[in-house]
């Protein structure tokens, strides 16, 4: 009987022992599994990084593009709004490049003061030709196409706004850099 009793007890034992042992991860269990969980957030960090730099460098080359539909639409409109004094007269509108990172609409005032609008594009976001200008003239078309190109510095990535002669623009995407300097 006592031998019985023995060997139930030693049964209990490793049933106890058995279901110890399940309960828990060991420690290296649970480093490999944070380790793998801090790989996939870093890769997902990185990538929401260069998605956020991306839509900032879409962004800022919609803005330019409304600046320049904007200068275009008051030039064929007559506006004379922009030019300050009892007899503002405007004879068309310009979008300027003035740094890496600001332009600005202006009116061409014949009689007044211009009163220009600066923008600023995102620190990140550069104009890669810091002089350009576009002049809108009532009537008359853009003596050339224009292209401005816009680069995220951080990626080393380019949009450009092509302008045609009519006036009209749109958002053009580039591989690289290097091939967004040629207009067509």
């Amino acid at each position: 009987m006592d031998h019985l009793h023995n060997e139930k007890n030693m049964m209990i034992m490793r049933v106890f022992n058995d279901d110890k042992g399940r309960k828990s991860f060991t420690l290296i269990e649970l480093i490999i599994v944070v380790a793998i969980i801090a790989l996939f957030s870093g890769i997902t960090m990185a990538y929401f990084n260069n998605f956020t730099r991306e839509k900032q460098l879409s962004n800022n080359t919609k803005k330019l593009i409304d600046v320049v539909d904007l200068a275009r639409k008051k030039t064929n409109s007559g506006d004379n709004s922009m030019c300050l004094g009892a007899d503002g007269t405007s004879d068309g509108f310009s979008v300027v490049i003035t740094g890496a990172n600001s332009y600005k609409l202006e009116p061409v005032c014949m009689v007044g003061t211009p009163s220009i609008v600066t923008y600023q594009t995102e620190s990140n976001v550069q104009f890669v030709n810091t002089s350009q200008r576009i002049d809108f003239k009532p009537l008359v078309p853009l003596d050339s196409g224009v292209q401005i190109i816009l680069k995220e510095i951080n990626l080393d990535k380019c949009l450009a706004v092509k302008i045609e002669t009519s006036g009209s623009s749109e958002q053009i995407s580039c591989s690289n850099c290097d091939n967004c300097n040629d207009p067509t």
